[in-house]
């Protein structure tokens, strides 16, 4: 079986990531300040994506999709979901995840930052070309199973708390990282209190810009 794109779907691939790297200064210049400015911000990005026919691709047009095939969709969504990851961290951990042989968890909550996320107060300090985190993150599932995790700290807390925070990737195995599975009522422990002590990671594991880890959360969101 021939898994390499034919001339129509390396033309469908292209088009996609012309698209992101004409449209990513929009999302970047959007006014993140507050929860209701990100809700509109998210609100404008969606409509841009369906403008361009990026939404709904398999869905009929009669109800407003796209009537695309499902290989679009297939090539479309990876293809926005790893825009601007650097080379060397997607040919290393994407192929990876994809074949199933390294799992990931999102490591979001926190005890004080549920549903106001932006207010998370797990640290990350620079420390020459690493990142040294501190803090705890709670109900993040499957983290007592995941090789690596996407985390959301705070970088900076100086400035409004959607403006202050970055992303990193975490080796869970990582010299610092504690995992303790939550035991629920029906017995089973699929969620997790994960506490990080002096973890430190490199900054080339760094996702996005310093300062823009609210960016990337919400492109991470509007994926899951």
């Amino acid at each position: 079986m021939d898994f390499e794109d034919t001339p129509e779907e390396a033309a469908y691939r292209a088009k996609v990531k012309a698209w992101l790297d004409a449209n990513k200064d929009a999302i970047q210049q959007e006014d993140y300040s507050s929860r209701a400015e990100s809700v509109a911000a998210a609100k404008r990005w969606q409509a841009r994506k369906y403008e361009a026919g990026f939404v709904g691709i398999t869905w009929p047009k009669a109800v407003g999709g796209q009537g695309g095939t499902p290989m679009q969709q297939v090539m479309c969504i990876p293809t926005v979901c790893s825009h601007g990851l650097t080379p060397d961290i997607a040919q290393r951990y994407v192929p990876v995840a994809m074949k199933g042989e390294e799992v990931w968890c999102q490591l979001f909550s926190e005890p004080a930052a549920g549903s106001d996320l932006a207010g998370i107060r797990t640290r990350a300090e620079r420390d020459g070309d690493e990142w040294v985190i501190n803090g705890q993150k709670v109900w993040t599932s499957g983290a007592h199973l995941s090789d690596f995790g996407i985390v959301v700290t705070r970088t900076d807390p100086s400035v409004p708390k959607h403006k202050g925070l970055t992303m990193f990737i975490v080796d869970m195995k990582a010299p610092g990282m504690e995992v303790r599975p939550i035991k629920q009522m029906s017995g089973g422990s699929e969620f997790n209190e994960v506490f990080f002590t002096d973890v430190r990671v490199k900054d080339t594991h760094r996702l996005g810009a310093v300062g823009e880890g609210w960016k990337v959360s919400l492109t991470t969101l509007m994926h899951e």
